[in-house]
């Protein structure tokens, strides 16, 4: 089959038109599909891949997961080497993606009187008491919710919920407490551990903007080897004034990124970004934290908190 990348090598996932190894998705002209929306999303942070050394497969990174279950995936435009288009009766397969653990509280931020949930992985939305819109599964500084609150998910899969409290339940500056109790995945497996918690504090609306998803916020940031890759909740600006892949916009664990790194949009929409740094930058099992500042959508909307501060592992492919 066609690739970008050389058969038998590994290198970042492009967006050539036709290759097995490009990464685009939900566009004309996309590679692979899925009618799944939660495997949309994560075939769409695909940000590394590995063609085999006879170019009929191919295997992709992805910085996003999807939940555990059978899917479908269409590969709908990828050609051969003589340009013929793959037969489109067979053109599908089921993929079977395996539970990797119990889910884990990733991240909680505060905005204005909304409150950001980021979950590990794709949750599971109402059932029996343990969904996470369900608001009496949530407790703030020991307390329930006051009444009036509400929580809806801004992410397939619900991996992503924003709730909202009544005005003036949060103040600018203060710290507060979100614990979390028996909420559990797609496939049931309850939150690790159970209850979870997260200590944040309350920040303004910066410059009167309304909050997510009426402003881009960073999805999460995946480290292998040492590539990182970075996913954003839409389309961004890739060079110029707030472009993502401008390294003055990233201080890593305090400091500039390194002179040799090499940053580039891994989709046409620059929904993901990954950055090359020179080989041993990162430690193996270690945390590092990746400050972003100023980055906007393709609208010049400003990324919601600004600056946005991701810990994450780096870990070995």
């Amino acid at each position: 089959m066609k690739s970008a990348l050389a058969c038998g090598t590994s290198g970042r996932a492009g967006a050539s038109s036709g290759t097995i190894d490009a990464a685009t998705f939900g566009e004309a002209g996309s590679q692979y599909r899925s009618s799944d929306q939660v495997v949309g999303q994560m075939l769409q942070s695909a940000y590394r891949a590995s063609v085999s050394a006879d170019c009929t497969s191919v295997t992709f990174m992805y910085s996003i997961a999807a939940a555990a279950g059978t899917f479908t995936v269409r590969a709908d435009f990828v050609v051969d080497r003589s340009d013929t288009l793959i037969d489109p009766n067979a053109n599908s397969a089921t993929v079977t993606i395996e539970d990797e653990g119990p889910p884990r509280l990733a991240r909680v931020d505060a905005i204005g009187d909304n409150i950001y949930v980021r979950y590990s992985e794709p949750m599971l939305q109402i059932g029996e008491g343990s969904g996470v819109t369900m608001t009496g599964n949530y407790v703030l500084d020991d307390r329930p919710l006051p009444s009036g609150s509400s929580i809806l998910c801004i992410a397939a899969g619900c991996g992503w919920v924003r709730v909202y409290v009544p005005q003036g339940t949060l103040a600018v500056g203060s710290a507060y407490r979100l614990r979390i109790s028996n909420v559990v995945d797609r496939v049931g497996l309850a939150i690790d551990p159970d209850p979870s918690q997260w200590t944040f504090i309350g920040m303004p609306l910066q410059g009167g903007a309304l909050p997510p998803p009426d402003r881009p916020q960073l999805l999460g940031v995946v480290a292998v080897g040492d590539t990182i890759a970075v996913s954003w909740s839409r389309a961004m600006a890739e060079t110029g004034s707030g472009g993502v892949t401008e390294t003055d916009a990233y201080l890593l664990d305090g400091a500039p990124l390194p002179d040799r790194a090499n940053l580039g949009c891994t989709t046409t929409e620059c929904t993901t970004v990954g950055i090359e740094l020179p080989e041993g930058t990162l430690v193996p099992g270690t945390s590092h934290a990746l400050r972003i500042k100023g980055r906007v959508d393709l609208g010049r909307m400003t990324i919601l908190p600004d600056p946005t501060v991701f810990t994450f592992t780096d870990r070995r492919p």
